[in-house]
């Protein structure tokens, strides 16, 4: 059996378990991955970044194969959305790349100079095969089409069922041997109650040295160790907990942070502060400038 008919059954076999309806990739389900503390696992399966138009948007939606996904909309400014996708709803997209050929597609499909158009960066990797399309979507074949619309599409389900998500700080500047109150506030401002999967652990605040973000801070924070997290030295209980949230209604954490690094060390430089609310849907805040000088 050659590599595109192995795709092609596999594609079938998917779409056989799946059936013919398509439930929204985030309402809740009896067999959802409930990965309370919502991290990462495996590699990353599918993303798509959109770029350009006359407001000069960049987006960036990535889905890992554990169904943990993430949302970041550069200028929005509003940080990171992220989300859980069930195995059923995790295989319907996976579904959708084989039964539109993806890994056979050209690598580019665009017209030469379109003004103001938006670029569109599709990446599926798939049982050892990666495949990485660019398309202004005006030339991309109906497959790739119809890939985009629902990615698109998930993007708008996505951010339709998130919460405002906002960090606070008392100070801007922090000497030795003061303390700075960090607070998260996380919002319903649906329409919509709203229902959080989470865990034992409910959120987290974190702070990266603004070396490590140069040249400004990025709204994806993936790769780069913070030198404090709240949560680093302490442990929580693994259960499944569910909070509804009625629209208008918000959530608040707070904690006090002294300026030392999770070994103790006393910081002393810029640094970028935010904080992760650890639930599906949930995400982390934008990132805020803090001082730490000495006396």
């Amino acid at each position: 059996m050659n590599h595109r008919t192995t795709h092609f059954v596999l594609m079938a076999a998917t779409l056989a378990l799946l059936g013919c309806g398509r439930a929204n990739l985030f309402e809740a389900s009896e067999n959802r991955n409930a990965d309370p503390m919502l991290k990462a696992n495996g590699e990353v399966t599918i993303a798509l970044d959109v770029a350009g138009g006359l407001a000069g948007v960049q987006q960036n939606l990535t889905i890992y194969a554990n169904g943990y996904t993430r949302f970041v909309d550069v200028q929005s400014g509003r940080g990171e959305i992220v989300a859980s996708l069930s195995p059923e709803q995790y295989g319907e997209l996976v579904a959708l790349f084989l039964h539109s050929d993806f890994l056979h597609l050209d690598d580019r499909y665009m017209l030469e100079n379109t003004a103001d158009a938006f670029a569109y960066e599709v990446q599926f990797n798939y049982a050892g095969s990666r495949k990485r399309v660019v398309t202004d979507n005006l030339e991309a074949p109906a497959g790739l089409q119809a890939i985009i619309a629902r990615l698109s599409e998930l993007i708008r389900e996505l951010t339709d069922k998130s919460l405002t998500l906002e960090l606070t700080l008392d100070r801007a500047e922090l000497q030795h041997g003061e303390s700075v109150t960090l607070t998260l506030l996380a919002a319903n401002q649906t329409r919509n109650t709203l229902r959080l999967h989470t865990g034992g652990q409910k959120f987290d605040f974190f702070a990266y040295p603004a070396a490590v973000l140069s040249p400004v801070p990025p709204s994806g924070l993936h790769g780069a160790e913070p030198v404090w997290r709240w949560a680093a030295d302490k442990a929580f209980i693994a259960i499944v907990e569910e909070i509804a949230l009625a629209p208008g209604e918000r959530l608040q954490y707070s904690v006090v942070w002294e300026g030392k690094a999770n070994s103790g060390e006393l910081l002393e430089g810029t640094y970028y502060v935010g904080a992760r609310l650890t639930a599906s849907p949930g995400g982390s805040t934008a990132l805020h400038e803090l001082r730490i000088t000495k006396r």
